[in-house]
């Protein structure tokens, strides 16, 4: 089965004993209610249109990663062997654990440890029984927060999203608008403090394939155009898997955004649906980079090993500790 891998679209304190680790961690912030919140408004009242943006919003939530069903946590370590930026190499190994916490496949939180075992980085996710993502949270060492609350329609569609700072107090609203005309979601976030807006448009198939992410700067004075960002595109091949991936670095552009083509990745997969290769490919067509993933697993088919090579030298390796649910 192929691990779900989708462009980005995105309660208990962790005290857990892992191969002799004790990994402790400051007290935790008060626990708060999230509850699925619903308007009165219905996008599509034909299934057949909602289904595209359904699957796309179900891949979206996955969060990059599909996780058996049977999985309770996992606690990962990094090595790595070879960085061009020696300071982000000596970063990475004081930050080289990580624990994934999972519920009925989905991710739960993701935490990364320093090296004395104090809390430096956490992400939670929070589903309602049927999976739909109701809100993410993250909070950093200093133990300050982000969060982002998600509002839905009757028919199942991110229509509103919140984000909220540690204090509770709302800094942007995000708002999403369906287009069955050329199948597109265009969500515009409007930052309180700053008074900037961002465009996000994404473009999907009749299989909830995101096939172009286009990122705009919306200015001030209405009388003028949009500014182009970054664009994406992206290319499937028959199971629906990612094969190819086109950069363009359009930044201030105003015109036709294939003028910025920057790097194109393509990937290829084991057995089990994880990237066994990543080829970087410039514009002119030559090879950047090629990487090359070496898998073990365990004899649930969950990875306990990645071994990474960067155009033939060792670059990285990630170790994992599976731990599944007790069966009752």
């Amino acid at each position: 089965m192929y691990r779900t891998f989708v462009p980005a679209f995105i309660l208990s304190s962790l005290l857990c004993s892992c191969d002799n680790h004790t990994i402790h961690e400051k007290s935790d912030l008060t626990e708060h209610l999230v509850i699925k919140r619903t308007m009165n408004i219905t996008v599509f009242n034909e299934k057949e249109k909602r289904k595209p943006f359904l699957l796309m919003q179900q891949k979206s939530q996955a969060i990059d990663q599909n996780f058996s069903l049977n999985l309770d946590s996992i606690l990962q370590l990094s090595y790595w062997q070879k960085e061009n930026n020696r300071q982000t190499i000596e970063t990475a190994q004081r930050l080289n654990k990580k624990k994934y916490t999972i519920q009925k496949g989905r991710l739960k939180s993701s935490t990364t440890y320093q090296l004395d075992g104090d809390l430096f980085l956490r992400d939670r996710n929070f589903f309602d029984d049927q999976g739909l993502l109701l809100a993410k949270q993250e909070t950093n060492r200093s133990l300050n927060l982000i969060e982002q609350s998600f509002i839905y329609s009757r028919d199942g569609l991110i229509i509103k999203k919140e984000h909220f700072n540690g204090d509770r107090i709302i800094k942007a609203n995000s708002t999403l608008q369906y287009d069955t005309t050329d199948y597109t979601v265009t969500e515009i976030t409007k930052w309180i403090d700053s008074e900037t807006t961002h465009k996000t448009v994404l473009t999907v198939d009749e299989n909830g394939n995101i096939l172009k992410r286009e990122e705009f700067e919306v200015p001030m004075n209405t009388s003028l155009n949009d500014t182009t960002e970054y664009v994406y595109e992206y290319s499937y091949d028959k199971k629906n898997v990612l094969v190819e991936m086109k950069e363009y670095n359009t930044w201030g552009l105003t015109i036709d955004y294939t003028t910025r083509h920057y790097l194109t990745s393509r990937y290829k997969y084991d057995q089990h649906g994880n990237v066994s290769e990543l080829e970087e490919i410039n514009p002119n067509g030559t090879l950047r980079a090629l990487y090359k993933n070496n898998y073990t697993y365990d004899n649930q088919q969950n990875w306990i090993s990645k071994t990474t090579v960067k155009n033939d030298e060792p670059y990285s390796k990630l170790t994992r500790t599976n731990y599944y649910q007790v069966k009752k």
